[in-house]
């Protein structure tokens, strides 16, 4: 019966969905994190090296620094920004492209800048080895790729530079990307699992609406003048009603005044006395919580079964509770229609019935449908992981 569905989810019960999702969150982060370093580490590489020569460069008075490293059997030389206590003939960590072990630099490349950068290839141009080049050489009138004279061996220097600038740029650009990729596939990942616990506690909501039932249904014996119901337990904290439901065995009309509804048409129920007449008390650890009597309650209800409340009370989830009902009246005509003591959730004034009927109507193929999508994601997004990891080894 629809009116006295009982639903699940009180409003008073504290809800996982804050924490769970910290925990996402979390998960996501430090795995985005983690990936991000393994990229890096699985494509650079580290070696010892020895500073050549140091210079103060830029408006920012920082450090740069020629230094020499060896990677196996080949020596190779670069310039890099470096820590301003560097100087020459110190031993320092050089990065390099394992790769191209000529790209290199004295920090991680995730640090450097698209400006050191710019740093690198000014250092380079001005500051090569004296030995090497003749002082001679003019310097060029222009740091850029155009205009730098017409010597052939500064033409060499620069261009060797200028190559080195572009493949340095590339392995930027090659870095972002990965990262970009990451971060979709990350946040492919935290959608996937996000879908897929919703449609979980959806199916799980409904499962346990399939799975209620009222806390209290008896048979209740129609010689008998008390009726007690020693211990049982409300799914949620709110109003609960005491009713007397019977079979639909006796005609309605008849079956109504029996049950002593008051809508029941006043002239059908003459020489017809109500076989519902009781009194009724609820106690709960040895305290009374609400007592009463049925002709103080005018609920009732209409489904298979036609049900009369006789009482009704505050319940709270977790507490135990004991029912006492006492009979006044000969309910023996009731016999036929199998009556039972019913205990039910009374939905509150602002319950939308034909809402909570359609949500539990599509809650199990929205259910379905979000785990499907979010497994699928989360897979996806696995699997793709999986194949960038093992590209790289």
């Amino acid at each position: 019966m629809g009116f006295f569905r009982t639903i699940s989810g009180s409003p008073t019960q504290k809800s996982w969905w804050p924490f769970l999702s910290l925990v996402l969150f979390g998960i996501v982060f430090f795995g985005y994190s983690a990936a991000v370093h393994h990229d890096s580490m699985t494509v650079q590489q580290t070696s010892l090296g020895t500073i050549i020569q140091c210079e103060i460069r830029g408006r920012g008075h920082d450090n740069y620094c020629q230094y020499t490293f060896s990677v196996g059997d080949q020596q190779y030389m670069g310039v890099s920004k470096a820590e301003s206590d560097v100087g020459f003939g110190q031993t320092v960590t050089v990065f390099f492209d394992s790769r191209d072990p000529s790209v290199s630099a004295l920090e991680d490349f995730s640090e450097q800048t698209r400006e050191d950068l710019r740093f690198v290839y000014i250092l380079l141009e001005r500051n090569m080895p004296s030995q090497r080049f003749p002082a001679t050489l003019p310097k060029p009138r222009s740091l850029g790729y155009g205009r730098i004279g017409d010597h052939p061996l500064r033409t060499l220097v620069v261009g060797g530079v200028s190559s080195r600038v572009v493949h340095l740029n590339t392995l930027r650009r090659q870095y972002e990307m990965k990262r970009v990729q990451i971060a979709l596939l990350a946040v492919m990942a935290c959608l996937g699992l996000t879908l897929t616990l919703i449609g979980a506690k959806i199916l799980v909501w409904r499962e346990a609406q399939d799975k209620l039932v009222p806390p209290v249904d008896l048979p209740l014996s129609t010689s008998a003048k008390e009726f007690s119901v020693r211990a049982f337990a409300v799914p949620q904290d709110g109003d609960y009603l005491i009713a007397v439901s019977a079979e639909r065995a006796i005609p309605s009309n008849t079956l109504d005044c029996l049950l002593g509804i008051d809508d029941a048409l006043i002239d059908k129920c003459a020489g017809i006395p109500a076989a519902i007449n009781a009194n009724w008390i609820i106690t709960a650890d040895g305290r009374e919580i609400a007592h009463g009597a049925s002709k103080s309650e005018r609920a009732a209800g209409w489904s298979t079964r036609v049900y009369k409340g006789i009482g009704r009370f505050p319940g709270t989830r977790g507490k135990l509770y004991k029912l006492d009902v006492s009979f006044l009246s000969d309910n023996s005509q009731l016999s036929p229609a199998k009556p039972h003591i019913e205990v039910h959730w009374l939905p509150p004034t602002n319950y939308d019935e034909y809402g909570n009927s359609m949500r539990y109507a599509l809650a199990r193929p929205a259910g379905i449908t979000l785990v499907s999508v979010g497994s699928l994601s989360l897979i996806f997004a696995v699997l793709m992981a999986a194949r960038r990891s093992l590209a790289l080894r």
